[in-house]
């Protein structure tokens, strides 16, 4: 992947695979979109009758929205000359591997499960876990305006962590049966219990967490410590960063450029973990994140190390860790191998498809310009968010999986010891099919 062509590559494969799999991508956006907010409403009556099961019925609102966009990536996937070639090639050599073309419930199943993880904690660093809830709540309110839905008590975490227990037992039970039977529906089963249990975890921790800090404020010990800034802040005036910036989580200078940062570097990079966990059946070997010459000193050192220590790297890592933690790792691994201009360069056309978002929006609401009826926007507004969403949502995942089609490729050639245009290489992205021009 010559870096000198990535801005004319990137943004012209994108158009071009969006424009090949338009139809099912918008499909599977909508039918993902329309699922979640018919179970959010679901949830939203149920919640006026218990808690712990509206707020269940949201982690599958949720996991809905999760679902819509593994199936988007699948649907693109025939046309990503890398990844395609590599799995027809890991068919051909392994019976046990369904060639791409033939791949099943199961095989989708196990998508959703290996970007579970990823996803959730995009979903919920991006307050968007937050916004669910905030609406769940909000609506709950609109049904029971008199406050007939039941307020929030101190018991309400401990529901949610006896919930959370009860569905991670379920899921390492399904999981179980999974691994020795391969039935897809003990999978799916596996899929939507695990979404419980960390809905159910993150907001537990999340409550506890808040409780932790408000109990530590308002201890002697906090307030003594926090006394001391005066003292330091005066040491050194040169110093971007106070002592009491460490407890106001206050970066200083940097404090106007963290959102920046937040949106514009690392959530790219996150997002592109989420695709390397749907596309990283490959990737679930350590040989691949560590490299031959790492992995040949680490299992030297293991050979040196007491018989203690070996029979628990023998046991390391648990059944399922490999598979939900590795491809994430590789994906941002690949990115990084790319090369710093590579990741930046890519960070930039995803910021760029979110402003054509933002500027495909105000031009729509220039062009309809203002209305007598002050209800027309607060109508039209959610219908338009939509139509565009359905636009820019496909146009991301076609840039993510464009971006880590050409990551791979890069990456398969400097593990074989090739250029990017060697007749090897060659070869393999002549094997599958190309896009339509």
């Amino acid at each position: 992947m010559d870096v000198s062509s990535l801005p004319l590559s990137i943004p012209r494969r994108t158009l071009r695979l969006f424009g090949q799999f338009w139809v099912p991508l918008i499909t599977w956006y909508l039918v993902g979109r329309g699922l979640h907010d018919l179970i959010a409403e679901v949830a939203a009556h149920v919640n006026g009758i218990n808690k712990v099961a509206g707020y269940a019925l949201l982690s599958l609102a949720i996991l809905c929205t999760l679902t819509s966009y593994v199936l988007m990536f699948v649907s693109v996937r025939r046309g990503l000359p890398t990844l395609w070639s590599l799995r027809q090639s890991e068919a051909a050599v392994d019976p046990t591997i369904k060639a791409p073309e033939r791949e099943g419930l199961g095989e989708l199943i196990r998508s959703i499960g290996l970007s579970l993880m990823p996803f959730l904690l995009v979903y919920s660093a991006w307050d968007l876990f937050m916004d669910d809830v905030r609406q769940l709540e909000y609506r709950g309110w609109e049904l029971h305006p008199l406050g007939g839905a039941p307020s929030e008590s101190t018991d309400f975490t401990w529901w949610f962590a006896g919930a959370g227990v009860v569905a991670w037992i379920l899921v390492k039970i399904f999981e179980g049966i999974t691994r020795k039977t391969l039935n897809p529906v003990t999978g799916l089963l596996a899929a939507v219990f695990e979404s419980l249990w960390m809905f159910f975890g993150l907001l537990g921790v999340l409550k506890l967490g808040r409780e932790f800090l408000g109990w530590l404020s308002g201890t002697l010990a906090w307030q003594n410590l926090v006394g001391t800034k005066d003292i330091f802040d005066g040491v050194g005036p040169m110093v971007p960063i106070h002592f009491h910036h460490l407890f106001t989580f206050d970066l200083g200078w940097f404090t106007p450029f963290q959102g920046a940062v937040k949106d514009g570097i690392i959530l790219p990079i996150a997002w592109l973990a989420i695709a390397g966990a749907v596309y990283g059946r490959q990737m679930e070997d350590v040989r691949i994140l560590l490299g031959d010459k790492q992995l040949g000193r680490v299992t030297k050192t293991l050979e040196k190390a007491p018989g203690v220590v070996k029979r628990w790297a023998n046991r390391f890592p648990p059944d399922g860790f490999k598979e939900k933690y590795y491809p994430p790792l590789h994906a941002i691994r690949l990115m990084l191998a790319a090369g710093v201009p590579a990741a930046l360069l890519f960070c930039v056309f995803y910021g760029g498809v979110e402003l054509t978002g933002v500027l495909l929006k105000q031009g729509i609401v220039t062009i309809i310009g203002p209305h007598d009826s002050g209800m027309f926007w607060q109508e039209a507004s959610g219908v338009l968010d939509v139509a565009i969403f359905a636009i820019i949502e496909p146009l991301r995942i076609c840039l993510l999986a464009v971006t880590f089609d050409l990551a791979m490729s890069r990456f398969s050639a400097r593990r074989n010891g090739s250029s990017a245009g060697s007749p090897d290489t060659t070869r393999e992205s002549a094997a599958a099919p190309s896009p339509a021009p």
